[in-house]
C-alpha cells in the first residue's frame, strides 16, 4: 500500500505503539499528530492516566485548533468477555480546525496510519469526535459495540463489504432496518454516474435507534447537498460525484457516502450513529459502489477539493 505518511522519528512512535500493546506495560494511550510538514507525523504523548486522562487533556484550549490520531486501550467493553480489552483508534479534529484541504488530507491519513499501526499494535475499532466530552468510557464503548473492524482504506473493496461482515470476526451481526426499502433501493437505483449529480438523503425514523428511512432526494451534486446539513440529526446521504479527471476535460463519476451529523445531536447519538454508518455502507454496496466515505464537520466543508483529496 502506497502512502504519503512520513513518520517522523518512527521508532520512537513504534516503540511507543509497543508499549501500549505489552500487557504488563502501564501505557495506555498513544497520541500522534502533524509535525512541520503537511505529510509529517510525529509523537505527541504517551501515557498512563486511560480515557480520564486523555478526556482531560483534549480539554484544553489549544486541543481545538490540533488533529490527533490516537490510539487507546479500552478495558471491559460490555458484551465481549472473550477479548475485554480493546485498541480504539481515535481521530480528534479540533473545532476551531479550518475547513479545507488540511482536514480532507488527515481523512485520507488517518486510514494510512491505522493500517501502519497494525504493524504494531491491533486496532479493533475507530471513533471520531472534535469534543473532550465525547472522549469518555461508556460513549466510546458504546460506538465500539456497534463498530466492524478498522479499515486499512478509505476505499472500499466492495466485494467484501457486500460479503455477511458477522463472519469476519467480531461476531456482531447487523440490526439495521430500512424502512419502505423498496423505495431507498429505488432511490439509489436512479443514481446514475451522469452529470445530474443525483443524491438522496438517509435519516434515522423518530424515535427510533435502529431504522433508518428516505427523507430526500436531489440533484446538484454536493453544491445543493450542504444546504441540507442538519443542525439536530445524523443525515446518510448518497451522491454522485464528478471529478475532473486529470490533464482532461472529461469527468469521472464518483458515489460517495457522507456523513452529515448536526452540532446539536446528542454525543451517544453521535456514537451509535458513528457504529451504524457501516452498516448504512454495506447496504448501499447491495445496490450501488461507493467510493469512498467523507464526513464534514459542517456545510462548508463539503467541497468538491475535499473529495477529491480523498480520492487521489
Amino acid at each position: 500500500m502506497a502512502t504519503e505518511v512520513n513518520l517522523v522519528n518512527a521508532a520512537e512512535i513504534k516503540a511507543a505503539l509497543a508499549e501500549l500493546n505489552d500487557t504488563s506495560s502501564p501505557v495506555n494511550w498513544v497520541m500522534l499528530g502533524y509535525g512541520n510538514g503537511k505529510n509529517d507525523v510525529v509523537l505527541v504523548e504517551k501515557s498512563t492516566s486511560g480515557v480520564s486522562g486523555l478526556h482531560e487533556y483534549l480539554k484544553q484550549e489549544s486541543a481545538n485548533s490540533k488533529i490527533y490520531f490516537i490510539l487507546v486501550e479500552l478495558i471491559a467493553v460490555t458484551g465481549d468477555d472473550y477479548n475485554p480489552t480493546k485498541n480504539v483508534f481515535i481521530t480528534w479534529i479540533g473545532k476551531k480546525v479550518e475547513a479545507g484541504i488540511g482536514k480532507a488530507r488527515s481523512s485520507q491519513h488517518r486510514a494510512e496510519l491505522v493500517h501502519i499501526i497494525k504493524d504494531t499494535a491491533p486496532v479493533s475499532c475507530e471513533y471520531q469526535t472534535e469534543t473532550a466530552a465525547e472522549i469518555q468510557h461508556d460513549l466510546i464503548a458504546q460506538a465500539i459495540t456497534r463498530l466492524r473492524p478498522a479499515y486499512a482504506t478509505t476505499k472500499v473493496d466492495e466485494g467484501a463489504a457486500r460479503k455477511n461482515l458477522s463472519k469476519g470476526g467480531t461476531g456482531i451481526t447487523s440490526k439495521l432496518k430500512v424502512q419502505n426499502e423498496d423505495e431507498v433501493r429505488a432511490a439509489l437505483r436512479d443514481i446514475k454516474g451522469d452529470s445530474s449529480e443525483k443524491w438522496l438523503i438517509l435519516a434515522y425514523v423518530e424515535g427510533q435507534k435502529e431504522t433508518i428511512e428516505l427523507v430526500k432526494t436531489g440533484s446538484g451534486g454536493l453544491d445543493t447537498l450542504a444546504q441540507e446539513f442538519p443542525k439536530d440529526k445524523v443525515y446518510f446521504c448518497f451522491v454522485n460525484f464528478q471529478q475532473d479527471a486529470p490533464g482532461t476535460r472529461e469527468k469521472l463519476n464518483k458515489f460517495v457516502l457522507v456523513s452529515m451529523v448536526g452540532n446539536g445531536v446528542k454525543p451517544i447519538v453521535k456514537a451509535r450513529s458513528a457504529g451504524q454508518r457501516q452498516d448504512v455502507q454495506d447496504f448501499i454496496l447491495s445496490e450501488r459502489p461507493v467510493s469512498t466515505h467523507y464526513q464534514p464537520g459542517s456545510a462548508k466543508d463539503l467541497t468538491a477539493a475535499a473529495i477529491s483529496q480523498l480520492l487521489a
